[in-house]
């Protein structure tokens, strides 16, 4: 009962950490591209 609980536990850490990986990765990579197209947005509406 014991090993199982822990084992539970465990998988469910990696599935929170894995999905915060995830979040994170894909936050620092939408921040680049939001910046990237405001940029050219704003170059078109300036020329």
């Amino acid at each position: 009962m014991f090993s199982r609980a822990s084992w539970a536990s465990r998988v469910l850490l990696f599935q929170i950490g894995r999905a915060l990986t995830g979040f994170v990765s894909l936050k620092s990579l939408e921040g680049p591209i939001i910046a990237i197209a405001l940029h050219n947005q704003l170059m078109q509406e300036w020329t």
